[in-house]
């Protein structure tokens, strides 16, 4: 259940959905496809744990983070916060 709202059921089970905590790439080392073998990994391996989406949430401004996440077909949604976006996608088993 998110913020007190039940969850979500499909075929008895709930749906459940991975959080990216933390995401980032240092500086010096971006622009050099770390940060989308990071997320590409993180969007296979969710499946696996039943996952039916993938979620992070970034600062207002994390625009090089924003282009990354748009070129994965990330859809944006607000948050509840004034500072922040969230990124989510569907992902699907193989």
């Amino acid at each position: 259940a998110d913020r007190g709202r039940p969850p979500i059921l499909r075929a008895r089970r709930v749906l459940e959905e991975a959080f990216v905590e933390a995401f980032g790439v240092l500086p010096e080392c971006r622009r050099r496809g770390f940060g989308h073998e990071l997320q590409t990994t993180a969007v296979t391996i969710c499946p696996g744990w039943d996952c039916y989406q993938i979620r992070s949430r970034s600062p207002v401004s994390s625009t090089e983070y924003y282009q990354l996440k748009i070129k994965m077909g990330c859809s944006i949604c607000r948050s509840e916060e004034i500072d922040s976006y969230y990124f989510t996608k569907l992902v699907h088993k193989q």
